[in-house]
């Protein structure tokens, strides 16, 4: 099967918008994705310590430091497009969270106000990677479910007893600074899909979203930059087909 030019089931390493371009306008079912989050921008220090670095939290070449206005800009327009691919019935799960730059809240609803938010969940992650012992610890991020109409969207019904706070504990792992738990994607597919509908994610990292898919019988397609988390991806991606062949 094919989207456009791209081959389905498959990550492809470019650019997020360069890929997003190449899409046919209302032909995906859900996107579900979790961008940088512009933390380089931001100075986290302990002294003379930068804590973000000390946590070893990075992305390779990708700095993640665009100036704020920037930043902002180039989240609208991957949305922008985001929402181009959707079918009217699709949906968007947009994991962000309060960013403090300078003492001071960031909110992600500063460049979401344009778009049809229907709900925001609040993902209880029960840990954090943010260092400085001079705030409450920061232990939730904020799933923003965005639609393309405002109408109801395709919605499993059983999915309501999810609640808007989902506790889903995170799991550190060496080959990704920040992967989803596999739990998280899952619940969005399952709630906003059929079997063989067409999942996007177009900051994919370690290919969890593909992988959630793939183990619900979901076509996906991905984007991401770095050519080492696209191996990374295939990898795991190649080792749930063995796994499902051996069951």
């Amino acid at each position: 099967m094919k989207l456009g030019e791209f081959e389905l089931n498959k990550i492809y390493c470019m650019d997020c918008l360069e890929g997003l371009k190449k899409i046919p306008d209302n032909s995906v079912d859900l996107v579900v994705t979790s961008p940088p989050y512009n933390k380089g921008s931001a100075d986290r220090k302990i002294g003379k310590t930068d804590s973000w670095k000390k946590a070893n939290i990075g992305y390779g070449d990708f700095k993640d430091n665009l100036p704020e206005r920037k930043y902002q800009e180039w989240q609208k327009n991957v949305l922008k497009e985001c929402i181009r691919v959707l079918k009217p019935s699709g949906s968007i799960f947009y994991n962000h969270k309060p960013r403090i730059i300078n003492h001071t809240i960031i909110s992600p609803f500063e460049w979401l106000s344009k778009f049809l938010i229907k709900q925001r969940i609040v993902w209880l992650r029960n840990g954090s990677p943010t260092l400085e012992p001079i705030r409450f610890m920061p232990n939730t991020e904020d799933i923003f479910w965005i639609i393309k109409e405002r109408k109801t969207p395709k919605f499993t019904g059983s999915a309501f007893n999810y609640g808007e706070v989902w506790k889903i504990n995170v799991k550190s792992e060496k080959e990704h600074p920040a992967p989803f738990p596999i739990e998280l994607p899952r619940r969005c597919i399952k709630s906003c899909t059929n079997e063989r509908d067409i999942v996007l994610d177009p900051f994919i990292g370690s290919g969890t979203t593909a992988l959630a898919s793939q183990q619900l019988n979901r076509n996906f397609i991905g984007f991401e930059i770095n050519p080492e988390y696209c191996k990374i991806a295939n990898k795991r991606l190649e080792q749930e087909n063995i796994n499902q062949f051996i069951r």
